[in-house]
């Protein structure tokens, strides 16, 4: 049986060791804006007889700020996908423009991208680039490239999804932040793929191109199952004794399921905090009031903290 891969060897992994913060740069160009005008049309007698609109387009200069990445020493992979998903938050509207058919002109977004990489990643990106092609294809293929072979390793794909679904829930995470990491580490997962045929290795050969940044990450059945699993043995007992007909394993929302693990999580800080504020300088537990009742106390069996799923919620 393979070992499961550590956190320094997967190429994004739940606890972060950097703390490099990226600089951010701004960025301006003209942004075309359509307005519509309604023109009427009336009689003599001021009768409206037709009603017809009119397209303009204007373009207006816009500013924003975008995250830099120069793959140096200090970054990690996740540093060149957050500049990436700022860039397309930021040119929101230029993006779905261009997105709508690969013979779409991509200048603008080429023009950006030069922006947001600097040093090493910026000499990577123009040994890429193709300069004669400009298109929403070649913008995607090239940044697809970049990103598989400049910032990722060979088969990082494969190696994200099974450290994904391998690895157990660090302790150093509550499960709220575990199940936050979970899912930013599956909105990365399309950027692990570098052209068409991955995506059809990955994702089964009905997918086409405008699947390609789109698809690639764990369904909600797998999600379902590391959440499930990969979560200490008592509380996967726990989960089991509330949740006789699976409803919540197969079918529940996978927030209920966290809810229900933070609960139980909470619950065994309680239970530590109380045991250490019982103990001495000398290590033993402090008896309770009341002689023979304090000696009852230590020796009783401890009744376990009664923790009930919610209802599930009807779709």
């Amino acid at each position: 049986m393979a070992s499961v891969m550590t956190d320094r060897e997967a190429p994004v992994p739940y606890i972060r060791t950097t703390t490099f913060k990226a600089d951010e740069v701004k960025f301006e160009y003209e942004q075309a804006k359509a307005s519509i005008k309604k023109i009427e049309k009336k009689d003599q007698n001021d009768k409206l007889v037709e009603t017809t609109t009119e397209t303009t387009t204007a373009k207006a200069s816009r500013k924003v700020y975008l995250k830099t990445y120069g793959h140096t020493s200090e970054e990690d992979a996740e540093h060149a996908f957050e500049a990436l998903e700022k860039l397309q938050t930021e040119l929101e509207a230029e993006f779905k423009v261009v997105e709508t058919n690969k013979a779409n002109d991509a200048t603008l977004l080429f023009k950006a991208t030069k922006k947001i990489f600097t040093g090493p990643a910026l000499t990577e990106w123009n040994n890429i680039v193709d300069v004669t092609k400009t298109d929403w294809e070649a913008y995607k293929t090239t940044m697809a490239k970049f990103m598989c072979t400049v910032v990722l390793k060979d088969d990082a794909y494969n190696e994200q999804t099974n450290y994904m679904r391998e690895r157990i829930k660090p302790m150093g995470l509550t499960t709220k932040q575990w199940w936050l990491r979970l899912q930013t580490m599956n909105r990365y997962l399309k950027f692990f793929i570098k052209d068409m045929n991955a995506l059809k290795r990955h994702c089964g050969g009905g997918v086409n191109f405008k699947d390609w940044w789109n698809e690639g990450g764990l369904s909600d059945t797998e999600l379902r199952r590391i959440v499930t699993t990969r979560v200490p043995l008592e509380w996967q007992q726990r989960l089991r004794l509330q949740d006789i007909g699976h409803k919540y394993r197969d079918e529940g929302e996978i927030s209920s399921i966290i809810d229900f693990f933070t609960l139980l999580e909470t619950n065994e800080q309680l239970r530590n905090r109380r045991g250490s504020a019982r103990m001495t300088p000398r290590g033993r537990t402090m008896p309770a009031r009341g002689g023979n009742q304090g000696f009852r106390n230590r020796h009783a069996t401890k009744r376990p903290i009664q923790t009930r799923i919610q209802p599930i919620k009807q779709k």
